[in-house]
């Protein structure tokens, strides 16, 4: 919490009147922090530690992909995200509410960690790379007109309604930068299928101590 303070420069009264407005006590909100670290944690040791990407793979998806070579502009991104809902106006006022903490001083990854619909949340809402010949319409849209760092006001695709979060701009300029983004890519694609796979197991062996 020490750092949070130092980072937005808040004395002792404003933090608490800060996190009061959240609805927490000092106390509560130290657990809150404790058990986000423990669940990162958790993840990290039962999931990311287990994934590797081999050179084999590597070549083999660069080989498979040789249009990647020619397309190797794109965006490190992360994004708050809320899934569509019968009550429109309900989901971008709760997306509207999420951005303004986040402009307020909110830290982004945290803030998707505990509010995104996503199964990128675990991961403070990182997607990581995307080519741009990956990327929808309202995405590109929206990241033509943002720089490194800035944070987009909410917006709809096709899914849902996203914030979005600049990380890096990325260009390309010598084959070994663009192989290193595409083993990125390619641990975060299986991150998340091994995310859901683990949380999926994780429910079925419940289900079973539950009826035992």
């Amino acid at each position: 919490m020490e750092g949070i303070k130092k980072k937005y420069s808040m004395t002792e009264e404003m933090f608490k009147n800060a996190i009061g407005k959240e609805g927490f006590t000092i106390a509560e909100y130290k657990k809150k922090l404790a058990d986000q670290i423990a669940i990162s944690r958790i993840v990290e040791h039962e999931v990311k530690s287990k994934i590797l990407i081999t050179d084999n793979e590597l070549d083999q998806y660069l080989s498979e992909n040789k249009e990647i070579r020619k397309e190797s502009d794109g965006f490190n991104i992360s994004h708050v995200f809320f899934r569509k809902a019968d009550n429109r106006q309900q989901v971008e006022a709760k997306a509207m509410d999420i951005y303004k903490k986040i402009k307020a001083g909110g830290n982004f990854s945290d803030t998707a960690r505990q509010y995104s619909e996503d199964a990128s949340a675990q991961s403070g809402g990182s997607l990581g790379f995307i080519k741009k010949s990956d990327m929808s319409k309202e995405f590109l849209d929206v990241l033509s007109k943002m720089k490194d760092g800035d944070v987009s006001e909410p917006f709809w695709s096709g899914n849902g309604i996203h914030i979005l979060r600049l990380n890096e701009r990325k260009e390309f300029k010598n084959p070994q930068e663009l192989k290193e983004a595409v083993r990125q890519k390619l641990m975060d694609d299986k991150f998340i299928k091994e995310y859901r796979s683990w949380i999926k197991g994780l429910r079925e062996r419940a289900y079973v101590e539950i009826k035992l």
